[in-house]
């Protein structure tokens, strides 16, 4: 049986946060919600305005969506990819505005294909990130070399990758 209480905290300035607590089966898990707040006063999905089109590429379904959801949570309109082939396919109807992109993809690796969508979307300001499990040196020259704007090594910080993409959505407003 699943039941979520939220709780509500008041700091000293009146900020109201909610966190709701997950209970299953008498183990307790909490999911902080501090992100998700945006560091507002206040989180209101209702209030967002549609953030930039976002590419997920990864062939674990189970992370694909979980980041999926978090990000259309923040009103990024998001589509998923599971495979290279599907990926360039998928660029090429969406046109989306960052790609996260993983490198060991069945088909065609993710080097390649960050290669065919610079080349394919060359006047495109495309954010191409690669979160992979990839993190040697070379890996790392060797997705630079491929066109990857930035390098992020699995187990993923969302913390980092919102701020990647909250940077390059700000800075393509202006």
């Amino acid at each position: 049986m699943r039941r979520m209480i939220r709780t509500d905290h008041y700091y000293d300035n009146g900020v109201r946060s909610s966190q709701p607590d997950f209970r299953i089966r008498g183990s307790r898990w909490e999911y902080s919600a501090a992100y998700a707040c945006r560091n507002s006063l206040y989180f209101n999905r209702d209030m967002l305005v549609p953030n930039s089109s976002i590419l997920i590429v990864d062939d674990n379904v189970d992370v694909t969506n979980s980041l999926k959801y978090l990000l259309e949570s923040f009103a990024y309109n998001v589509n998923c990819a599971f495979d290279g082939i599907g990926a360039l396919h998928a660029a090429h109807i969406y046109t989306p505005d960052i790609v996260i992109l993983d490198i060991g993809l069945p088909n065609i690796n993710g080097l390649d294909v960050a290669r065919r969508l610079r080349a394919d979307f060359p006047d495109n300001n495309l954010l191409l990130i690669a979160v992979t499990g990839y993190g040697q040196a070379q890996d790392f020259h060797r997705t630079r070399q491929a066109g990857f704007d930035y390098h992020l090594v699995k187990p993923l910080e969302i913390a980092r990758l919102m701020a990647i993409i909250e940077a390059h959505t700000n800075n393509a407003r202006r």
